[in-house]
């Protein structure tokens, strides 16, 4: 969490009104015990930078924050910690995949066709060998298809990327175009 521990620093060094003082972090909520780790690592961060808070850090709850800046001034901020999805466990990618899936029937449909199709695809792990490489791939699916046309530059570019010369067998079916 250097990002926050960033944020707490800069606050002690700044005057008031270039301090920030609402800050919000949002992750994943991968594992069961991801809030309850969180939570603590914020709570070391605010306590390593002298920041005293109204309560115990817990998911989807403003603390208020006291702490002193670099001239002395008491300062007051507000901290939020946002653990999504917040009813179980899961990715991000996976919260906004169900609220899609809740608001249009038709991309649902499509969203449980991809969820589906991943699921059977790679069976020996080679490429999908852990659960947050088949949570990304499964919002890959639904974004490639709702957004075909814009990721083709995407696509493009990894196409030139790849050494053609290697792969022996489309040497010799692209053999003709050699003639050009």
């Amino acid at each position: 969490m250097p990002g926050f521990r960033n944020i707490v620093e800069y606050n002690n060094l700044s005057e008031k009104q270039e301090a920030f003082e609402r800050v919000i972090i949002i992750t994943d909520h991968d594992e069961i015990g991801t809030e309850s780790e969180i939570s603590k690592k914020v709570e070391n961060i605010l306590a390593e930078g002298n920041v005293i808070i109204t309560d115990k850090v817990s998911n989807d709850k403003w603390i208020e924050c006291t702490y002193k800046n670099g001239h002395g001034k008491e300062l007051q901020s507000q901290f939020l910690l946002l653990v999504i999805p917040f009813e179980k466990t899961g990715a991000m990618e996976t919260f906004l995949l169900d609220a899609v899936s809740k608001k249009d029937e038709y991309d649902s449909e499509i969203i449980r066709k991809g969820n589906d199709f991943i699921d059977r695809t790679d069976p020996e792990k080679r490429y999908l060998s852990k659960r947050r490489y088949i949570t990304k791939a499964k919002f890959d699916v639904y974004f490639l298809v709702r957004t075909a046309a814009t990721q083709f530059v995407e696509r493009q570019d990894i196409l030139k990327n790849v050494e053609w010369e290697d792969y022996a067998a489309l040497q010799t079916g692209f053999e003709k175009l050699g003639e050009l």
